[in-house]
């Protein structure tokens, strides 16, 4: 169960809200029940070409780093605040050491980004494609309720990258993985239901385009965890739960410095409390 964490960030976003926002969750987006027995409650991204984070498609790359956030207000309950918080925590760590910078504002018109924690499964839009969503749709949701929580965290890690514009490291071109496709096919179909163009593009398919390529990393917090018992050569990938020195590289190449839309000044996430909602 993923457990409530104390943190310094002591206001709450969503003080006075007593009601249920709807939410127009995208109708065909792959949700993985079961990622390889350890992506718990799915991840994928359907409707924009997979990249991954030893490179970046310069084709989603942003015009600016200070990136509007919108927060869907669920209900009034400590948990749904919770679920903010540790949305801003696993932000603040691409903040750390990137010119990336989220600010929140209570305003859809005005969000580069949407969060929902209502649909299903864990997705994110790919870097700019963000802003070829309409306004009333989440561009990223989380359903990681009963997740441990250094799963969650992880999985928010993941997420936000793919936001900031990395995509899955098994997409990386320089990847090798000498999978056992026909387990695999059978593994997908049996645990997602997927179809065998479905795997090929979410496990099998590399990135073939204009990038930024710093190299691949098993450990980048942006490559899925892969069964051993998938490959031929019995050689998998963990789960990983941080963000790698690749991973800031790749980031800090493409966005080399910090580039505002908004006119903000560039502060941190920790720092959320001074910052003003538009």
């Amino acid at each position: 169960m993923k457990t409530l964490i104390v943190t310094l960030l002591t206001t709450i976003i969503l003080v006075g809200c007593s009601f249920t926002e709807s939410v127009k969750c995208p109708e065909n987006r792959i949700e993985s029940k079961e990622f390889l027995s350890m992506w718990r409650k799915g991840c994928g991204t359907k409707e924009v070409q997979i990249s991954a984070s030893g490179w970046i498609p310069k084709s989603q790359k942003w015009s600016h780093t200070d990136i509007m956030v919108y927060f869907y207000k669920m209900t009034d309950d400590m948990a749904n605040q919770q679920d903010v918080k540790d949305w801003i925590y696993a932000a603040s760590q691409w903040e750390s050491r990137t010119n990336f910078r989220f600010f929140i504002t209570d305003d859809p018109e005005k969000s580069d980004i949407r969060v929902s924690f209502k649909c299903k499964g864990n997705w994110s839009y790919v870097g700019a494609s963000n802003e070829n969503i309409l306004k009333d749709r989440p561009t990223m949701n989380f359903e990681w309720r009963d997740i441990p929580y250094k799963e969650a965290i992880g999985i928010a890690k993941h997420e936000i990258g793919h936001a900031i514009g990395l995509g899955h490291e098994h997409s990386h071109p320089d990847i090798n993985i000498q999978w056992n496709r026909t387990k695999t096919y059978d593994y997908y179909g049996n645990t997602q239901g997927w179809t065998k163009e479905q795997v090929d593009q979410n496990v099998f398919n590399t990135y073939k385009g204009d990038i930024v390529n710093s190299g691949y990393d098993r450990y980048s917090i942006m490559h899925y965890p892969i069964d051993p018992n998938l490959t031929l050569n019995g050689v998998g990938t963990d789960w990983n739960y941080d963000i790698t020195e690749k991973d800031f590289a790749v980031v800090n190449e493409m966005y080399p410095r910090w580039a505002s839309k908004y006119n903000k000044e560039k502060t941190r996430l920790s720092d959320y409390n001074s910052r003003k909602t538009f």
